[in-house]
């Protein structure tokens, strides 16, 4: 039987709907949450090799309490580490306990799966934390040919507003990496509202605005592009309800190097969020490594992700099974 492991945390919906369908397949899906190690507990790896005193296979329990076998897993996906972690009450809060109890459970799990899986990431944990860079990301954009907005990572007030006058007073600010409590939403900002102060706190993201009303929420799975077009005023699309959601075809040179991107990034999988400028060609936004997709098929009927989301798991652990049984 193929066996999928799901590294998230204890409330993300994205992990029971897939374990629900790759269940439906007969194939095994364990959810391992990374924010709740302290309650599920059952960790455990040891230095010695196979034969030596005290040897045993890496071990942690899944969302129902059952030990998995870490080398036993064809397929990881590693799709939330973050979070605010699951830990005991009667812990105190001061002296830095709880610190160190979140930080040597997310230490201890990482070491257990670097060390002991030998199967499939989607996708590896540092291209993922490396690809959630903007600047990174925009420069691969650019080098697989598509066309990317003019893009400023300041906090020197002269070139911000520099940057302000040449893009003609429109403007769209958004921050570079973001908090994990707090949304922010991408919003317009111009010469007036921005005060010294404000620009020299901190490097915010600052790009030339593209008009337009469609917008491009592409969910990569491997080699598959499935792109969904989201109508709507709003510049944001996220914190809005008049959105209209349909399958959008997209053209083969832009799927080619959306692929290379990904490649670029060592990405396995995607969320890649464009915009049709005026013309209708496509300009690069960003790319969301673990991204949300589920959504989409609930506004539209002609996007079945989850389902295709699971035959790409598929797919890669089978081939994993099979790399593995090869070198036994």
């Amino acid at each position: 039987m193929l066996q999928i492991g799901v590294v998230t945390r204890h409330d993300d919906f994205h992990a029971y709907v897939v374990r629900q369908l790759l269940g439906q397949k007969g194939v095994k899906c364990s959810l391992l949450f990374a924010d709740s190690m302290s309650w599920t507990g059952g960790m455990s790896w040891c230095s010695s090799g196979p034969g030596e005193r005290d040897s045993a296979p890496g071990t942690l329990n899944d969302a129902d309490g059952q030990s998995v076998i870490v080398s036993d897993l064809d397929v990881i996906w590693w799709r939330r580490l973050t979070g605010e972690p699951r830990i005991p009450t009667k812990l105190p809060k001061k002296g830095g306990v709880r610190n160190l109890v979140v930080n040597d459970c997310q230490a201890a799990l990482l070491g257990l799966l670097l060390t002991e899986f030998h199967g499939t990431w989607i996708s590896p944990p540092e291209a993922t934390r490396y690809a959630c860079n903007k600047q990174l990301q925009l420069r691969a954009a650019q080098r697989a040919g598509l066309r990317v907005p003019r893009t400023l990572v300041s906090q020197d007030p002269d070139r911000v507003r520099a940057f302000c006058a040449a893009s003609k007073g429109k403007m769209i600010a958004k921050p570079v990496a973001g908090a994990q409590k707090t949304s922010l939403m991408t919003g317009l900002v111009t010469h007036e509202i921005l005060t010294d102060e404000a620009i020299r706190i901190c490097p915010a993201i600052y790009q030339e605005f593209i008009p337009g009303t469609r917008h491009l929420r592409i969910s990569c799975f491997g080699d598959a592009l499935h792109a969904a077009m989201l109508e709507t005023d709003a510049l944001d699309w996220r914190y809005t309800f008049d959105v209209n959601v349909t399958r959008f075809d997209l053209d083969g040179d832009t799927a080619h190097q959306i692929r290379r991107v990904l490649t670029e990034l060592g990405l396995r999988m995607g969320m890649v969020d464009m915009k049709l400028d005026g013309t209708g060609a496509p300009v690069w936004l960003e790319v969301n490594p673990q991204g949300q997709f589920m959504f989409l098929e609930g506004m539209c009927n002609a996007l079945p992700l989850s389902r295709h989301f699971c035959d790409f798991l598929i797919s890669e652990a089978r081939r994993a099974s099979q790399q593995k049984a090869a070198v036994a």
